[in-house]
């Protein structure tokens, strides 16, 4: 039922060889890179040097997504402005995903719906974390290739009371981590009628006060999904 495992979060710490390892050896695997105007090089954004060194060396054929962040989404938002891919090398990634982080987007709907229509072989993801969900109708209205992502925590990493019900293929993620998502797969699944999903998680990935992409707790985290997944996409 699990079609993808993103692991959000790798940065100046994390090392090519690892990513490469890892997908190989469990190609189910989606590293989810964050991106932000004024956070490049630090824990959890990698630089862009490391961007692009990873454009370079790692194979086109990973899964990868691009996790936009702070001024970029609100100004993709408010006035169409695609700012970010001058910033970063676009053709690492097959989805990009916008996260609100539980802050109010009015977007500028003409402007929004006729930037998004320009990535017409980008799956776009929408964070949602019950303040931006509206976003997510009016661009498959629109014709967009979109997705949702339910993240009730905004990103925080805090895990929900319960999982919110998928009206079809969805992401899930806040709070999961390596000693839980062994309890929390089977409510997750539930939650979405059985219908084909994919778990994300960043924070509880991370040791070393936040500084480390931590390899160990991946490989975990990994291992604990692996019996509900059904192979690779």
């Amino acid at each position: 039922m699990i079609e993808r495992i993103t692991l959000t979060g790798a940065d100046n710490s994390t090392s090519y060889n690892f990513i490469k390892k890892t997908s190989k050896a469990y190609p189910i695997v989606e590293w989810g890179i964050l991106v932000s105007k004024k956070n490049f090089g630090m824990p959890r954004f990698p630089s862009k040097a490391w961007l692009l060194e990873a454009d370079e060396v790692l194979p086109k054929t990973l899964k990868m997504s691009c996790h936009l962040c702070g001024k970029w989404v609100r100004d993709l938002c408010f006035e169409g402005d695609t700012e970010f891919v001058n910033n970063i090398p676009m053709s690492m990634f097959k989805r990009i995903q916008l996260n609100f982080h539980a802050i109010v987007h009015q977007a500028n709907q003409e402007k929004f719906i006729s930037a998004l229509q320009k990535f017409s072989d980008i799956q776009f993801i929408f964070q949602l974390d019950d303040v931006n969900n509206s976003l997510l109708k009016v661009a498959q209205e629109a014709g967009i290739d979109v997705v949702p992502l339910f993240d009730t925590s905004g990103g925080a990493g805090i895990l929900p009371g319960a999982w919110p019900t998928s009206a079809g293929y969805a992401g899930y993620a806040g709070g999961l981590s390596p000693d839980n998502l062994a309890q929390q797969l089977p409510a997750i699944i539930a939650a979405s009628e059985n219908k084909p999903l994919w778990i994300d998680a960043e924070t509880h990935l991370r040791s070393n006060n936040d500084s480390l992409f931590d390899e160990k707790k991946i490989i975990k985290f990994i291992e604990q999904a692996l019996p509900y997944c059904t192979g690779s996409l």
